[in-house]
């Protein structure tokens, strides 16, 4: 007698602790709906400001992502599992730039004033004259720079930045891209969080965002990896 075992379709798991997760925005809805919804533990809410909305255009997953015109941003309140002082942590996403800027491209930004207790994740512009085209991460008042020449226009991308242990690494497709930089002291702020712009209203996003995760406690990527198949899980 033979068997034939047909496999079945599993919700993805979340193994390293769900619990850690202070944001997750799928970007899943219907085009043009400014309902963003936060699938974290507990949720959050979410505004869309500007021309920020979904669409179905474009996305990596879910058949949607959040489109970002270059005048638009998300703001999500303050909590303290968005404040990430000296804990571990990681921020991760898929963007798809659709245009170069002239300046930086924000993923997540959270601080009150840019040179001390900050913490800015975004795309430096392509025409930088240092580090065209790579990630940049500001925490506490010490900026980072990560590679150069990563990001073409209307390409998906998945991005991370984590710290371990006050190591920082920076991550695209799952590569780690330069070298592990130490860091030490905090990077709290009770501002709140938003995506898509900087908190002085500069360095606006041009394109699409799906699947951004912001996690606590936690540093998911340490060593490269192979990129997320399948959204990010909510349990």
């Amino acid at each position: 007698m033979s068997w034939l075992i047909t496999p079945t379709e599993k919700t993805p798991v979340d193994r390293l602790g769900i619990q850690n997760v202070a944001l997750l925005l799928h970007g899943n809805g219907t085009n043009g709906s400014t309902n963003i919804v936060d699938s974290s533990p507990t949720p959050k809410t979410v505004t869309a400001n500007g021309n920020a909305q979904i669409s179905t255009a474009q996305s990596k997953f879910g058949g949607s992502s959040i489109l970002f015109g270059g005048n638009g941003y998300l703001s999500v309140p303050d909590s303290l599992d968005l404040q990430m002082q000296i804990s571990d942590f990681t921020i991760e996403a898929w963007i798809r730039l659709s245009q170069q800027s002239s300046s930086s491209q924000a993923i997540v930004s959270k601080y009150t004033t840019f040179a001390v207790a900050t913490l800015f994740f975004a795309v430096i512009r392509n025409n930088h004259p240092s580090n065209p085209g790579g990630l940049f991460l500001l925490h506490g008042s010490t900026g980072f720079l990560f590679g150069s020449n990563l990001f073409n226009n209307n390409v998906w991308y998945h991005v991370a930045v984590s710290r371990s242990s006050g190591s920082l690494r920076a991550f695209v497709d799952g590569i780690q891209v330069d070298t592990t930089k130490t860091i030490s002291g905090s990077a709290s702020s009770n501002s709140t969080v938003r995506i898509g712009v900087s908190h002085d209203n500069d360095s606006y996003f041009f394109g699409n965002i799906d699947d951004i995760r912001i996690t606590k406690g936690i540093a998911r990527y340490t060593a490269n990896f192979a990129p997320p198949t399948a959204p990010f899980p909510d349990l």
